[in-house]
């Protein structure tokens, strides 16, 4: 950092577990010591359990002096936003920053991976202890159980696609 002197450092999740915020703390400590803006990406492991852990999270660092980080729209998982990068007050180029949410359980017998990607956002934003009452529910237990890493919703996509719309708008040419 002190060799390269960067703008900003971007960091692309899986900082910890939910809930031990000693160790996001510290992480955040460091980062923030730097005195160099920082923005993260959630993981799926920072993300297990539920969104209230990241939001104890988020809150904590929102008393960093140089974390940089938006919320997005919930439903959309935490953390999607667009960071716009200028040369000389005139915007150039955008990062744009999504959650790629945590895993998703599903039965081996009943469900594809292609099925569950293709469920609606709402579906995917469920905690690990939501997805496994509602498949205890059904009668599923831990061995019945298969996993996936879920990619981007097809929400994302379309705010994904309005980012970029945006940012050609604003005089970025090489978005795609």
């Amino acid at each position: 950092v002190n060799k390269i002197k960067p703008d900003l450092i971007t960091i692309s999740g899986d900082i910890s577990y939910p809930n031990c915020l000693t160790a996001y703390k510290k992480f955040g400590d460091y980062f923030d010591s730097l005195q160099v803006p920082w923005a993260v990406i959630w993981g799926n492991h920072d993300n297990q359990w539920d969104l209230e852990a990241i939001d104890r999270v988020v809150d904590m660092y929102s008393k960093c002096k140089y974390f940089v980080f938006e919320a997005g729209e919930r439903e959309l998982g935490s953390g999607n936003y667009v960071i716009t990068i200028e040369e000389e007050g005139r915007p150039v180029e955008g990062l744009v920053m999504m959650d790629t949410h945590d895993v998703i359980f599903y039965s081996k017998e009943e469900d594809t991976k292609e099925d569950v990607l293709a469920r609606d956002v709402a579906d995917l934003m469920l905690s690990h202890r939501e997805q496994i009452e509602k498949l205890a529910e059904k009668g599923f237990e831990g061995k019945d159980l298969a996993w996936i890493n879920p990619k981007l919703t097809s929400k994302q996509v379309n705010w994904y696609r309005e980012q970029i719309r945006e940012l050609k708008e604003l005089g970025c040419q090489d978005t795609t």
